[in-house]
């Protein structure tokens, strides 16, 4: 990566579907997107970042909360995706299902209130996205909330290798 790929900064206005609102955990000033139904997603929008080595596997996982309940309850999320090119004209939607999802364990909270939880790592295989691909899409989505947990979505992390010189590894 060189230092221009390190200074950028991305700005972008994330995109909620369904019915979430935003939420706080507890009264402890930690704001996310309350997913309270199933089907309710975050989206966001940023340029495929050029020090993620595409030619190893990335991981994914979603850091939530259970917004202050304390009994064991399960929820399952996914993170569906989309990349583009510059120029290219952007579609609805970011398909749902098949390649362009990667699947998350379901994920039983910590069954502490107004924890954070951290879901399972879901995997993306290598050489899926090339070094090409101009920008990314990412919903983040609560797929099942069979017990009415009403989660608070925190955020996203990414595991990677980083791309330590261009070209291949």
């Amino acid at each position: 990566a060189s230092d221009a790929d390190d200074a950028t900064t991305v700005f972008h206005v994330p995109f909620i579907g369904g019915s979430p609102g935003m939420g706080q955990i507890g009264a402890l000033g930690v704001v996310g997107a309350s997913m309270a139904d199933a089907g309710d997603f975050v989206r966001t929008t940023l340029p495929m970042p050029g020090h993620w080595d595409l030619d190893n596997d990335l991981f994914f996982r979603v850091l939530w909360s259970d917004n202050a309940v304390n009994t064991a309850q399960t929820i399952a999320w996914s993170v569906r995706w989309k990349t583009y090119q510059f120029g290219q004209v952007v579609v609805a939607g970011v398909g749902g299902g098949g390649s362009d999802t990667i699947a998350i364990t379901a994920d039983p909270n910590s069954n502490v209130s107004n924890a954070l939880d951290a879901s399972p790592w879901g995997k993306l295989s290598g050489g899926t996205w090339s070094d090409d691909v101009g920008f990314l899409t990412l919903d983040v989505e609560c797929t099942t909330d069979a017990s009415g947990l009403d989660p608070v979505f925190v955020g996203l992390e990414v595991a990677y290798i980083p791309k330590l010189t261009s070209g291949t590894q």
